[in-house]
């Protein structure tokens, strides 16, 4: 069952509207789920790494640098201050 519907979510991804490529993301290493998962996210919302995949552009430096940032939240005062920085928030309760 999880096949079919990692498929069909998969099939909807790229058949989004402007969507021209697909990109997965695995953190591995990862102390926990909840630091892979935002380490993932910063990877995932850095405009430079977002630019460096539209233009076919290997910089690796922009991938290691999102991971930099995940990694500096860890010693951010405000965790409202640390999700901003790669701009996701948590979900209203």
């Amino acid at each position: 069952m999880n096949e079919v519907l990692m498929d069909l979510a998969l099939q909807v991804t790229r058949d989004g509207e402007g969507a021209q490529k697909l990109v997965k993301i695995d953190v591995t290493g990862a102390v926990s789920a909840k630091s892979a998962k935002k380490i993932a996210m910063c990877v995932a919302n850095s405009p430079l790494v977002k630019t460096a995949i539209a233009g076919e552009d290997a910089n690796w430096g922009r991938i290691v640098m999102a991971v930099g940032k995940a990694a500096s939240q860890r010693t951010a005062t405000s965790s409202r201050s640390a999700s901003a920085a790669c701009g996701w928030r948590k979900k209203a309760a």
